[in-house]
């Protein structure tokens, strides 16, 4: 789960990553960019509690998670083209 609070500027919801490509580009430059990282909270039935895995949780969970943020890059990337497409 990506908790809305956990969004945004780098610096602001992570920690202080000098050089970040993504704020970078954003602030001197006005390009919007993104940076990603796995490792969000898992639900867990059996407890029916949120469970964090870590900053470098095991690979099928990393794997699974990195996925779904990369589809959902491409359908943003998708719907960016189609709108400017219908404005045309």
């Amino acid at each position: 789960m990506t908790w809305p609070a956990y969004t945004g500027p780098v610096a602001d919801v992570l920690y202080s990553a000098a050089g970040n490509s993504a704020d970078q580009l954003y602030y001197e430059l006005g390009i919007v960019a993104w940076n990603f990282e796995v490792g969000n909270d898992i639900w867990n039935e059996e407890t029916r509690q949120w469970e964090g895995v870590g900053f470098q949780p095991p690979f099928t969970e990393a794997h699974a998670e990195s996925q779904e943020y990369a589809d959902g890059l491409l359908e943003l990337v998708r719907i960016a083209r189609d709108s400017t497409a219908a404005t045309r």
